[in-house]
């Protein structure tokens, strides 16, 4: 399997903040309207045992020293694997709120007590980005008669994403061909992904896809770029902070509601050496004869910190 980081640029805001399992959901609807049903049921027959392809979280992309550098999540780790014990003990609160982690894509990733970490109103003062989750009220209209009801109104709120002077960055690990994956992803973005994207939410422009070399190099320890689920049959330790998707499946499927998924969050570090830049458990299910499947799988990014003290 080959790696391939792609760059997009917003065009709108989005309704759902792009994690790996809902770009991967969005990438493989694509492939059915653009190739149908065979195409997709050739590629999710052995899925749980053998991704075709593997998505990570969308990351923001800032410049620092006329380079661009990806602001990751700050690990899931205890303080004092990431901060001295005089600023935890001084600014507790504050190294709690830092949850940004600035980063250059090395092999493995450099994180020590000294990398760059900022929290919200640090990383838009520093480098000019706005990243911010707003309200946009809403109210029930009744198809029927075209009302909000016998005089009086059903508001309610939904949360939307809007961003401001940056690109974000996500990762695909997959065997399918580069051009192929483009096409697709690029397809994706006209359409839009995610929550109201029938309405414009969601859409972006695809600015470059590169094949990246990340050798394994027998780390121990590797840095989780999406939402994942622990494999039973593939024990380990793992720092993680959890994540219950709530999903839902659209188009022909009417919204139909999924059982919650209990998963690692992106950012958890995985304390095991690994064969594969992947880690996880794919997960399936059939519903009206068709299989379903969700992405329990993630990238592994190898990562330079000492968890032994």
């Amino acid at each position: 399997m080959k790696l391939y980081k792609i760059t997009i640029r917003p065009l709108y805001s989005w309704g759902t903040y792009p994690k790996g399992d809902t770009l991967f959901g969005r990438f493989c609807w694509q492939i059915v309207y653009d190739e149908g049903d065979k195409k997709i049921k050739e590629y999710i027959k052995d899925y749980e045992a053998t991704p075709f392809c593997i998505f990570s979280s969308a990351y923001p992309v800032v410049k620092k020293d006329n380079e661009d550098h990806i602001v990751f999540k700050t690990p899931s780790l205890p303080l004092k694997y990431l901060f001295d014990e005089n600023q935890i003990r001084d600014n507790h609160k504050s190294c709690k709120k830092k949850k940004y982690i600035i980063q250059r894509l090395n092999n493995p990733l450099l994180l020590d007590k000294n990398s760059e970490k900022l929290d919200d109103v640090e990383l838009e003062e520093k480098y000019r980005v706005v990243l911010r989750e707003y309200e946009s009220l809403h109210n029930t209209i009744s198809r029927l008669t075209f009302t909000t009801g016998k005089g009086i109104f059903s508001p309610y709120s939904e949360t939307y994403f809007s961003f401001y002077g940056f690109n974000f960055m996500f990762f695909v690990l997959s065997d399918l061909d580069k051009n192929y994956i483009k096409k697709e992803i690029e397809n994706m973005g006209k359409a839009g992904f995610g929550k109201d994207q029938s309405l414009g939410y969601g859409r972006f422009d695809v600015i470059d896809i590169n094949e990246i070399e990340m050798a394994i190099s027998h780390n121990n320890c590797y840095y989780a770029l999406s939402p994942f689920v622990v494999d039973k049959n593939n024990p380990t330790m793992i720092y993680f902070s959890p994540f219950i998707r709530y999903g839902k499946l659209g188009d022909e499927f009417n919204g139909y509601i999924k059982k919650p998924i209990i998963m690692a969050d992106e950012g958890s570090i995985i304390k095991k050496e690994l064969n594969n830049l992947y880690y996880g458990k794919g997960l399936s299910f059939t519903l009206f004869d068709k299989k379903i499947v969700s992405q329990g799988y993630t990238i592994c990014l190898p990562i330079n910190i000492d968890l032994n003290n």
